[in-house]
């Protein structure tokens, strides 16, 4: 039997091939009976064994490589699964401990929804008892401020009963009985004028709360009424706060002023709890509420109110028993004239007092009398939007002209300055000042640029005498320039 058949014949693999699906597989080669055996075939067949054999430790190798890295990848998967153990043994301890809080805190919200419902029991209760204490205080706060307009309204009638009383009934003094002749002594008071047309009520006067249910009609609180003892009261209390200059036992005597106008004018707006008036039934509880309160239909015109609250101006400041005149007519600058002429008398300046309802007028504004507003009285009023921007710029106006007439004051005093230390202190002419700074101003330059050329032409003036001129040179000699 010949060597050769104890070896297969199979493929060696190429260098740096050690795939198993590149390897080719050959049925080994039955040598001939007759062929003898060739020692150079039979060195390349073990050295392709041996190539082989190596290969195949090479992938016993990695093989065992694989192993261990699989082996390594099942212990740490052990690891892992002991750790979720874990993990998971004490999520359950966790859950045991949550569901022992869950029932714990079951057990306390129904206590506490137990307590809730006793506590809402006992809110109702004290609700109950709020609300009818709330409505007992209502109750008598409306009886405390009925009695307070009560108790108001007898102070009026007790004045009004004293002023109309009889004068013999009171006590003579006897010095003045035995002189006939000495005259009386005058009576202190203070004045309210009152421009009806252009002040408006406070519209609380008109509320139905004012007026007092379940009393006689006598006892009751009109809209004119209120208005006149709101008036008095805020008289009163500006006298009491000025120190005793105004003596404290004044007469308050108030006349307002208004053109009552067609038949049936009513007061008051038209809302919830209120209701309206007619401007003769307000004039008739206004006039009726004390006898020194007057409402006057000043007739027909516009300016028979203004002229009336004049002449009564004049005649109560120029009184010396007369200590202040409130006057309510600031939104008119045509009052300005009127009081202008007392902005610089000591006397007068103190007996006037401005009523501003909210804003005056821009020239009244400037004389700087005393102001009052009496929000509980008229209502408060706003600027229109066209007055506005007027009232801005007469405050521009203003300002300009103080800023100019103090720069005319300081080049005066300077130029006076000046001009006294070179002429030894003689008098400074501020109108010579101003008129030499002023540019020359040439008429016929003037002419010619508004013209453009063509018109008369002012005859020039040379030591007097006068140059005469036609229109019909000075026309040709203007169309020779042009040519």
């Amino acid at each position: 039997m010949p060597l050769s058949s104890w070896f297969p014949t199979f493929k060696a693999p190429r260098e740096g091939d050690h795939d198993d699906a590149d390897e080719v597989v050959h049925p080994p080669e039955i040598p001939a009976p007759g062929d003898p055996p060739d020692i150079e075939t039979i060195a390349d067949r073990v050295e392709a064994l041996q190539r082989e054999l190596e290969y195949a430790c090479h992938l016993f190798e990695q093989a065992n490589l694989q192993i261990e890295k699989d082996r390594v990848e099942i212990h740490e998967l052990k690891g892992s699964v002991v750790t979720l153990r874990e993990t998971n043994e004490e999520l359950q301890s966790q859950l045991a401990r949550e569901k022992d809080k869950i029932v714990k805190h079951r057990a306390q919200s129904q206590q506490e929804q137990v307590t809730i419902k006793k506590q809402k029991a006992l809110t109702t209760k004290l609700q109950a008892r709020l609300d009818k204490e709330t409505g007992s205080l209502e109750t008598m706060t409306r009886h405390a401020r009925s009695l307070e307009r009560r108790m108001v309204d007898m102070q009026l009638d007790l004045e009004y009963f004293q002023c109309t009383s009889n004068a013999q009934q009171q006590p003579i003094n006897p010095l003045e009985a035995q002189s006939q002749d000495a005259p009386l002594p005058a009576q202190p008071f203070v004045v309210v004028l009152v421009d009806g047309d252009a002040y408006k009520w406070n519209p609380d006067l008109f509320l139905n709360s004012n007026h007092l249910a379940g009393h006689s009609e006598s006892d009751r609180s009109e809209p004119g009424g209120l208005a006149a003892t709101r008036i008095r009261n805020e008289v009163i209390k500006y006298i009491t706060k000025q120190d005793g200059t105004i003596p404290i036992t004044s007469k308050v005597i108030t006349r307002v002023f208004c053109n009552f106008g067609y038949e049936g004018q009513l007061l008051g707006r038209k809302r919830a709890r209120s209701k309206q008036v007619a401007l003769k039934d307000f004039a008739v509880q206004f006039t009726e509420k004390m006898p020194l309160f007057d409402y006057f239909d000043a007739g027909r015109g516009k300016e028979r109110a203004d002229d009336k609250i004049r002449e009564n101006f004049h005649l109560y400041l120029s009184t010396p028993n007369c200590h202040a005149v409130f006057v309510a007519a600031c939104l008119d600058n045509g009052f300005a004239r009127m009081l202008e002429q007392y902005s610089n008398h000591a006397v007068a300046y103190r007996k006037i007092i401005l009523v501003t309802p909210g804003y005056m007028g821009l020239e009244i504004q400037r004389l700087g009398f005393k102001q009052v507003m009496w929000s509980s009285v008229f209502a408060t009023m706003t600027m229109s939007k066209n007055m506005a921007i007027k009232y801005e710029k007469g405050l521009q106006r203003q300002r300009s002209l103080s800023v100019l007439t103090t720069g005319t004051k300081r080049a005066a005093n300077k130029g006076k300055g000046a001009k006294g230390r070179a002429s030894g202190g003689a008098d400074f002419d501020v109108v010579r000042f101003l008129l030499d700074r002023v540019p020359v101003w040439d008429v016929n330059e003037a002419m010619a640029r508004y013209t453009n050329g063509v018109g008369l032409r002012m005859p020039p003036t040379y030591g007097g005498d006068e140059a005469t001129f036609s229109a019909g040179m000075e026309h040709t000699r203007l169309e020779e320039g042009v040519d």
